[in-house]
């Protein structure tokens, strides 16, 4: 069985972690009953991918990875599905109004999550909590954000995600797409596409989709990085900012039509 330790804030200067915790890969798992959103920001800059963790017995602690293998994906690697082309071509986004939004609320695509899948355990609403706080821009080295897809005349998101932004830097936590909903078929897929336009358009430098087992990841162009080289690209691109920041664009009508079609033109 994989051996969890506590991470405690002084083992993130730069020197343990460099020493002692990156070049260890057996060391992948670390916990901490910290929730301060100002910690979380610093295991996220560090390179942690933190979920929460309800336990049998006791209060829900967060549990802070450091995974073997990222899934990075570089912007000239971001491939289009052949299928969300041909709804590009036939004009089926834009006659149907899908589109994306920024938001700094991540409740409504939580609320979305936990409904698709069964109050998926690891996103508490004390997790949305945080990453409510954390989208007020308080927190300079990390800002939550949430994605939500939409389509005209619908009175929700279909679907959504919600990750954060350090420096120039996006990273994926987890999303959904309401497959009750009608017409939703390779609507998900229009989702990340999109999504990775606009983090390119923006000047990210590349989007950390992190762990690299699900197939979705590969089909969408990311590539599966070993900690050693994903560490040198992350840590220089967190100190970084982007041409524009993600946040500039909450609130905005994002058309994937127009978004996708210069890529599948």
């Amino acid at each position: 069985m994989q051996q969890i330790y506590q991470i405690l804030p002084e083992y993130l200067d730069a020197r343990i972690l460099n020493t002692a915790i990156y070049p260890k890969l057996e060391l992948e798992s670390f916990w901490t009953n910290d929730w301060s959103p100002g910690f979380f920001a610093r295991l996220a800059q560090a390179g942690f991918l933190t979920i929460s963790c309800p336990l049998r017995m006791g209060p829900t602690i967060l549990v802070a990875q450091l995974h073997p293998t990222y899934s990075v994906l570089s912007w000239p690697d971001l491939h289009i599905d052949r299928k969300v082309a041909r709804l590009v071509r036939r004009g089926e986004l834009a006659a149907q109004g899908v589109h994306l939004r920024i938001t700094a609320n991540p409740h409504r695509v939580c609320f979305g999550i936990r409904r698709a899948y069964g109050n998926q355990a690891w996103l508490t609403p004390r997790f949305a909590q945080m990453m409510a706080e954390l989208a007020t821009g308080r927190y300079a080295d990390c800002r939550g954000v949430a994605v939500e897809l939409w389509r005209d005349g619908d009175a929700q998101p279909i679907g959504g995600e919600i990750g954060y932004l350090c420096g120039a830097v996006y990273t994926s936590l987890t999303g959904y797409l309401d497959r009750s909903a009608p017409n939703v078929h390779n609507l998900g897929k229009v989702q990340l596409a999109a999504l990775g336009i606009v983090l390119e358009r923006c000047g990210y430098r590349f989007w950390n989709l992190g762990q690299s087992i699900q197939q979705y990841k590969k089909d969408l162009g990311a590539k599966v990085t070993p900690r050693m080289e994903f560490l040198p690209r992350w840590l220089p691109a967190t100190r970084q900012r982007p041409a524009l920041d993600l946040s500039a664009l909450l609130g905005q009508r994002l058309s994937c039509q127009t978004l996708l079609a210069e890529k599948t033109a």
